[in-house]
Formats: C-alpha cells, sequence, structure tokens
C-alpha cells in the first residue's frame, strides 16, 4: 500500500494522528471501513461521486470515534436531517470492521 492510495482516502488529520504512525495497516483499514459505513448510512450508493476526504473519522480525547463531514457528504447529512453519529470500530491484524449509525 502506497502514500500516493493512503492520501487518496485520508484526510490530512488522519495522516497525521498518532495511530497511523503505530498500526498504518490497521490504522487504514479502520478508518477506511469506517467511511464505507458512514457512507452507506448516508445513502451513498456508490454511482454517486464523493471523495474520501469529505469524510474525516477523529478519535476524541475520551479514545471514541467520531465521524466529521464536509462538502457533499455534510450537504446530505443535513438534508437528511442527520446531527449526531454513532460510530463502532474494530480491528485485527487481519480483519477491520465498522458501523456507523446516523441519528
Amino acid at each position: 500500500m502506497g502514500e500516493c492510495f493512503e492520501g487518496q482516502c485520508l484526510t490530512a488529520a488522519e495522516l497525521n494522528a498518532p495511530g497511523f504512525r503505530t498500526n498504518r495497516l490497521q490504522y487504514f483499514a479502520s478508518r477506511l471501513a469506517a467511511k464505507k459505513a458512514v457512507l452507506k448510512a448516508l445513502g451513498g450508493d456508490g454511482k454517486q461521486p464523493t471523495s474520501w476526504h469529505d469524510i474525516e473519522i477523529q478519535r476524541l480525547p475520551t479514545g471514541e470515534p467520531a465521524v466529521v463531514l464536509y462538502a457533499n457528504c455534510q450537504e446530505t447529512a443535513a438534508k437528511l436531517g442527520i446531527t449526531k453519529w454513532l460510530l463502532s470500530i474494530s480491528h485485527t491484524p487481519s480483519y477491520a470492521a465498522a458501523s456507523a449509525i446516523a441519528l
């Protein structure tokens, strides 16, 4: 996995997060799974072009993952009346999974 591909999928903040440096593959896989879960919760069908940079997964001081949306994704969430996200991320050395609930 090259830096070019990671840069296409992760925002600058995600690339500079401490977890990215320590467990690069697990961090990348879990963030990508979380972004896909958020996209599905927004009704994304894969046909509409969406930049992965429109979805950012942050980590709160408590360790809880948080969703921050930009551009088209932010507009879609506003149209749908989404004001809060519940996000769960899990990973092992071989697998990553995430679920997102839009409220």
